[in-house]
């Protein structure tokens, strides 16, 4: 799993867990460690930066965006995955990612949302570091802009 460092930690419910706590400070929120809480969970966590500054492009986007693409470097593994908070895998995955790991044209396999558009919410690849420097420095050498979107193309989101 990778996080922000500005994700690292989240608000909890407005009582402690801690009895003790709950007397001493009623109503008080606190703040949950959320790479402890997956860590105990189980999960490998890597806390990262963006991977493209605001500061190295004149692009008008959320960066923390972008942050899935860090995927590409997980190169102990044969399929990462790269997908949104708010996706929700209804059958299994297993086998896109057999063939993904079958098939040596592939570098990337994803789904689409009716007939016409990518869904974003999931990105199943084969990690490779320099298929992530060719993607960010596509991004960075790409023009955008909030008219006519990127390249001209009419495309506006990330």
């Amino acid at each position: 799993t990778i996080i922000h460092p500005e994700a690292t930690q989240c608000d909890g419910p407005t009582d402690s867990p801690d009895e003790v706590a709950r007397r001493l400070t009623p109503g008080t929120p606190y703040k949950y460690d959320r790479v402890k809480i997956l860590e105990e969970l189980g999960y490998w966590v890597i806390v990262w930066r963006e991977p493209i500054y605001e500061s190295d492009s004149d692009k008008s986007a959320d960066f923390r965006d972008l942050m899935r693409l860090y995927a590409y470097n997980l190169t102990r593994h044969d399929v990462a995955v790269m997908m949104k908070f708010d996706t929700v895998f209804m059958n299994t995955i297993d086998p896109i990612v057999d063939q993904l790991k079958q098939d040596s044209s592939l570098k990337s396999i994803y789904t689409k949302e009716g007939t016409d558009r990518v869904n974003s919410g999931a990105l199943w690849i084969k990690p490779n570091v320099a298929d992530f420097m060719a993607i960010t420095d596509s991004f960075k050498a790409t023009t955008y802009d909030s008219t006519n979107g990127w390249d001209g193309s009419g495309i506006q989101g990330l």
